[in-house]
């Protein structure tokens, strides 16, 4: 493991110079300021007509218009503003720091590109991929129909799958973004179930300290999803990753909970501690590229990943109407975008995927977990239909002695099959479908039996009809023989 940690510090530190930046960025800031004060000083006295500018210089495109300079003057200022802040994130080997993270599988997980944009940029942003972590090979990544990416470049994945895992980074021009280390959990046994302080419990854990030197293992909660209803009471959830931290390298707001001390301390080997640096807010506590000892380690052992549930109730959103109005301010066309209505001047609107359908069989008495095989791009809970009918988690678990229930991932867990189960199993997110799955029951030992007969008796009837093409055959040839 030691020789694993040490290929991911080299890959890291050594080979992809492109991640640490030297004084290039903060001379480019410098450079931006001074350019800002020659350019832009006066605009704030108003004193626009005293500028000589140039023929052909960039900044004189919109002469004497004060807003469209006023909105310029805002472009590169507030540019200014992102390279100091990210200037202020480098690690001590003044590299962007690399960020891990992980995600239950189906999950939604939400990759940040922190690239500072320049207002004469005309470049777009992409997104590079490799699937390996020890020997990366990056190419861009390929859309899929559960990645949406926003305006502002950031990339989420919806249900995520195991193939999503690997590492991510984002372009622009010649910027690159945070390097990203993203882990899928398919054992979900080891996430637990929290609720808000304001609820009853089971409550988060608390921060704590480890007997290894510096290192503490901190909760980072991501935001709330929506509420999977409107106008009435529902479900949302939250998804809390437990993460080792080196105290020394603290960024950003975190769980600030209760810090367990610890006296008896355990002294960090150099890549380690390099592998901490490079990643200052912290490293998943049972990331595959951590060592074992760290990763086995008592307090490692006892902690969790884990999902909290909270109840919710929002207002249903009013009718988006899209209008087209003549010169005269009259009314010649409506379209309800809320309903799904969309004019043609708005152009063609964003489709989510097609609803994913599914069969799946499965023998009788055995345990099948049903997860939703599709998404309509949305962070919301699930809920699941049998046939026609809501499936209301609490009451369903009370209906069926705890052989059938939701877990609070949304999969729908039936203990033991019965002939009874089979049906059409629908999932839906609020009131747009997202997938559905055909489950089929058959008895076993039963089918493979019959199975065995029916493929000894097609054998023996192939033998059958060839013995006697055979001898027909040999027939012929007597007769004509004779002749």
């Amino acid at each position: 493991m030691k020789a694993k940690v040490a290929i991911l510090v080299y890959v890291l530190l050594v080979l992809d110079k492109s991640f640490c930046i030297t004084n290039s960025l903060k001379d480019k800031i410098n450079e931006l300021k001074n350019k800002a004060k020659d350019k832009f000083d006066d605009l704030t006295k108003k004193k626009i007509k005293q500028w000589e500018f140039e023929y052909g210089d960039k900044l004189s495109y919109p002469n004497g218009d004060e807003d469209k300079l006023d909105a310029i003057t805002f472009l590169w200022a507030e540019y200014e503003m992102c390279t100091k802040s990210l200037v202020k994130t480098l690690t001590r080997s003044e590299c962007l720091p690399s960020i891990g993270m992980n995600i239950y599988k189906g999950g939604v997980v939400h990759l940040p590109c922190n690239i500072c944009a320049s207002p004469e940029d005309i470049d777009t942003i992409d997104w590079m991929y490799s699937k390996t972590i020890d020997n990366p090979s990056f190419t861009l990544y390929e859309d899929k129909d559960n990645t949406v990416e926003e305006s502002d470049g950031d990339l989420i994945i919806y249900r995520t799958q195991d193939e999503d895992a690997g590492l991510y980074y984002c372009t622009l021009g010649d910027s690159r973004g945070n390097m990203i280390f993203l882990e899928v959990i398919d054992d979900t046994s080891n996430i637990s179930l929290v609720k808000p302080l304001s609820s009853h419990g089971p409550y988060p854990q608390l921060n704590q300290r480890l007997t290894i030197s510096g290192l503490t293992l901190i909760t980072t909660w991501n935001e709330w999803s929506d509420c999977s209803r409107c106008d009435h009471v529902g479900r949302r959830r939250r998804y809390g990753a437990r993460y080792l931290r080196m105290l020394n390298y603290t960024s950003g707001s975190q769980n600030n909970g209760d810090l367990t001390e610890a006296t008896d301390y355990v002294h960090l080997d150099e890549h380690i501690t390099k592998l901490f640096e490079a990643f200052p807010n912290g490293i998943p506590y049972q990331a595959t590229y951590l060592p074992k000892y760290l990763r086995s380690n008592e307090a490692t052992a006892k902690s969790s990943n884990e999902i909290m549930i909270g109840l919710c109730k929002v207002p249903c959103k009013n009718n988006v109407i899209f209008e087209v109005k003549s010169q005269d301010g009259r009314i010649i066309e409506k379209a309800n975008n809320s309903a799904r209505e969309y004019s043609l001047l708005q152009g063609t609107p964003p489709q989510p995927p097609p609803p994913t359908r599914d069969i799946i069989f499965v023998e009788r008495l055995q345990k099948i977990i049903l997860s939703c095989p599709g998404t309509t791009l949305r962070d919301i809970p699930v809920q699941w239909k049998i046939g026609t009918l809501d499936v209301i988690p609490w009451d369903i678990d009370k209906r069926s002695g705890g052989r059938v229930y939701v877990t609070p991932l949304d999969q729908l867990v039936i203990e033991s099959v019965r002939y009874t189960d089979t049906n059409l199993y629908s999932c839906w997110e609020e009131d747009e479908l997202a997938g559905s799955i055909k489950l089929e029951i058959w008895q076993g030992s039963e089918f493979h039996w019959s199975q065995h007969v029916v493929l000894m008796a097609t054998l023996l009837t192939v033998a059958v009809l060839l013995r006697v093409a055979i001898n027909v055959l040999r027939n012929k040839k007597r007769k004509i023989g004779l002749l």
